[in-house]
């Protein structure tokens, strides 16, 4: 997992090509989703709906969770992202 404002540049060296990528961060979402996945709100990372693809790479799962200040959401979330992938 890389936490952080990451480039998409920097995913493809460091993201194994199935491996899933989980942004924290609301600017990390918007830099890496692609254009057809949905835009951020705190609502819908908070519910576990912000899931989309790597800007460029259709087969590499990105998903967004609400920042890590939000620990007890933000452990929700992921719990509902993985019982739905």
């Amino acid at each position: 997992m890389v936490r952080g404002c990451l480039r998409v540049s920097a995913a493809n060296y460091l993201i194994n090509p199935k491996g899933t990528l989980i942004a924290f961060q609301k600017n990390a979402w918007n830099s890496l989703r692609s254009e057809t996945d949905p835009i951020y709100s705190i609502d819908a990372a908070r519910a576990g709906k912000l899931k989309g693809t790597l800007k460029g790479h259709k087969n590499l799962a990105l998903f967004c969770v609400p920042p890590t200040r939000l620990a007890g959401p933000c452990g929700k979330g992921l719990t509902q992202l993985r019982k739905k992938w």
